[in-house]
């Protein structure tokens, strides 16, 4: 099966028409959302999608979840 990981990091801004695009093609959807404490796991995923948010990617001490998230992007790369 197809598989599509979503990168979340904040509850309005949701992948929304990638979805849909997604779902029409047959793609099993999976989301980490950073804000609700989950870490990443892409688990072999086709495609990976990095949604935005009001942090850097140089702030790992606001937001210590960064270090993971770039883990898991290189190791999907």
């Amino acid at each position: 099966m197809k598989k599509l990981h979503v990168f979340q990091h904040v509850p309005f801004e949701t992948a929304g028409i990638i979805s849909q695009w997604a779902e029409e093609r047959g793609y099993a959807i999976a989301t980490t959302q950073f804000f609700d404490g989950q870490l990443p796991d892409t688990g072999g995923a086709d495609w990976l999608v990095i949604m935005g948010g009001p942090m850097g990617v140089y702030d790992e001490a606001q937001y210590p979840w960064l270090m993971e998230e770039k883990k898991a992007i290189k190791q999907a790369i």
